[in-house]
């Protein structure tokens, strides 16, 4: 069960597209690799757009090759998916190419965001912990939503729900619905939930690194503590400077600072007023 959308087109030089695909994603400030068959471009954590590309079959004098992709854009939410939907329009207009688009939000033909982000997304999240309150109701102690197997397995109680964007307690996140609506946990949920990536994208973000990848070591023990260790840090600084009123993991911060042996950039914007990040619906 997700949300997304897929892509088709023809081809007949995949380098040249490929070209094409890298300069648009740098223009756009996303991330773009490349191989023989496929090329990946990445918005973000969480965020990517696959590309696969596929001779036809014998008998192809024309060297035509079939270009099929897929961006499944519920784990972020429908900021995007509309950002993703945005780029493929860029890349048509810059490639010269139709493509068909198969998009489940219908967003791609009516361009109406708030729509999308009620009828599709909301929907979505609501119908989601319909399902793993059946589960937790059937007996099942293990409540993983899209948990990658790859990573290491977090330690929880029974009628927590594991996810890539934090562990929360089931029963205050179905309270919560039932009391301030959908609306109110989505904020929550979606680190990408609104148009424009603003403080609550940044400060998702950074929760996500620190949930999936963050051993708070000293950055100088491997290149990758210094790197997810760095990562985190920019990510607070630019959403307490987009919005200092958002709740605030200080004492994480801080500590990542110290593993990065740097002084506390947002000193002057503590002053007493922020507290540990824990959503009412986190455990």
């Amino acid at each position: 069960m997700g949300l997304g959308f897929t892509i088709h087109t023809k081809i007949k030089d995949i380098e040249k597209f490929q070209q094409t695909v890298e300069s648009q994603a740098v223009e756009s400030g996303y991330n773009a690799e490349h191989d023989e068959s496929s090329s990946t471009v990445s918005f973000c954590r969480l965020g990517d757009l696959f590309l696969n590309y596929q001779h036809e079959g014998e008998g192809n004098t024309d060297n035509v090759i079939s270009v099929n992709g897929d961006c499944q854009t519920n784990m972020l939410g429908p900021g995007f998916h509309k950002a993703a939907i945005e780029f493929i329009d860029r890349l048509q207009q810059a490639t010269r190419t139709r493509f068909e688009v198969e998009d489940e939000t219908d967003y791609y033909t009516e361009r109406d965001f708030e729509a999308m982000k009620k009828k599709h997304f909301h929907k979505w999240l609501a119908k989601l912990f319909e399902i793993i309150q059946e589960q937790k109701d059937k007996g099942s102690t293990s409540l993983l939503f899209c948990w990658d197997i790859n990573k290491y397995y977090p330690q929880s109680d029974n009628g927590i729900v594991i996810s890539p964007l934090g562990s929360f307690c089931l029963s205050e996140v179905v309270r919560r619905i039932r009391e301030e609506g959908i609306e109110s946990f989505a904020d929550d949920f979606f680190i990408w939930n609104n148009s424009e990536r603003d403080a609550r994208f940044h400060r998702g973000m950074a929760l996500n690194a620190m949930w999936e990848d963050c051993y708070f070591m000293p950055s100088e023990r491997s290149e990758e503590d210094a790197r997810i260790n760095g990562y985190i840090i920019s990510e607070l600084e630019t959403t307490a400077s987009l919005d200092p009123s958002l709740p605030f993991p200080k004492k994480e911060y801080e500590e990542l600072c110290r593993c990065f042996l740097r002084t506390f950039f947002l000193e002057n914007f503590f002053c007493g007023v922020f507290a540990l990040y824990i959503p009412d619906t986190l455990l």
